[in-house]
């Protein structure tokens, strides 16, 4: 019996010694298998993420971090936005020019002046030679001058603007805009355009208004001095003007609202030397916001006038690029 018992011992070490190479190459096959898989998940993640940077188009708010916002504003863009601002002002809508614009506009003046003066000298000659009939001939030149009119002004603007739109696009795609963004431009361009031909006043006003309402996406490309936000703050005040003057005061109602939010966005932004300017602001607002809710629309254009003055205050011409714009 012992001799069988002994002989089953063996028996079984035999086996067991038979059987841990078998353990050892499962263990090691489960870890080959197991970095087998995890190799493949990493791959799949890394491709995964290539093609949504392929895919995918930045928001206009991750444009400027996406962008690294280390690229000056184009003197087209700073051209475009002047455009648009002149066309408005052309038509006696709510605009801001830059000063010196209204130094160009002085000059000018002074050399109309010094011509009128020169054809005075001549005339009062004229009239020296040729007595009382060169005198009432001189007022009846005087009494047919006739007001400029303002589309024969236009025209070379807007033509003007879609030189700009088209030196700027190939810029404007390089620093990150989406094609959304341009698409919009382009179509707002072209309305404005032939909204232009049709020379109606407020649908023109109107029309340049919505144009500049794409200016602050652009100029969120770019590193500036001034977040672009305040330009936002501008087309927001405008619009609710023109709005009002179009009887459209549910509209007018939504701007001043959404004023009052980008207002707050772009307040954040500044120092502590502007908050006495930002409570000014701030004062302009809410008397902005409470004639529009009571639809006075004389006050409307008072208050909101006053308002764009504050605003071009914190909007000077704040991008690393410098000021002033170029024509073509």
């Amino acid at each position: 019996m012992r001799a069988v018992a002994r002989k089953n011992q063996l028996k079984d070490k035999t086996e067991g010694k038979g059987q841990r190479p078998a353990v050892s190459d499962m263990k090691r096959s489960g870890i080959f298998h197991t970095a087998l898989i995890i190799i493949l998940l990493q791959l799949t993640l890394a491709m995964a993420g290539c093609r949504q940077g392929w895919f995918s188009s930045p928001s206009p708010g991750k444009q400027l971090e996406e962008t690294g916002g280390s690229e000056k504003v184009p003197e087209q863009l700073i051209s475009i936005e002047s455009s648009i601002e002149k066309i408005i002002k052309t038509l006696d809508g709510p605009a801001i020019v830059e000063e010196e614009e209204g130094k160009e506009g002085q000059q000018q003046g002074q050399e109309e002046s010094g011509d009128t003066s020169r054809e005075g000298q001549e005339g009062g000659q004229g009239q020296q030679k040729q007595g009382g009939g060169g005198q009432s001939g001189g007022q009846e030149k005087g009494q047919e001058k006739k007001a400029p009119d303002p589309w024969k002004e236009i025209a070379p603007l807007i033509n003007t603007l879609h030189f700009q739109w088209n030196s700027y696009v190939p810029m404007a795609t390089k620093n990150g805009a989406n094609m959304v963004l341009i698409e919009n431009f382009s179509e707002a361009l072209n309305d404005l355009s032939t909204t232009i031909m049709s020379k109606k006043k407020m649908d023109t006003l109107l029309s340049a208004s919505r144009l500049y309402s794409f200016i602050p996406d652009f100029f969120s490309l770019y590193r500036t001095k001034t977040s672009p936000e305040i330009k936002r703050v501008r087309y927001y005040v405008r619009n609710a003007i023109l709005s009002a003057m179009a009887s459209n005061w549910n509209q007018a109602g939504n701007d001043s609202e959404s004023l009052n939010s980008s207002w707050s966005i772009f307040k954040n932004t500044l120092s502590q030397k502007e908050q006495n300017l930002a409570a000014q602001v701030d004062f302009s607002i809410y008397e902005f916001k409470k004639v529009v809710s009571e639809k006075n629309m004389s006050l409307v254009d008072i208050k909101g006038r006053v308002l764009m003055s504050n605003i071009k205050e914190l909007d000077k011409p704040g991008s690393e690029s410098g000021s002033g714009a170029s024509s073509h």
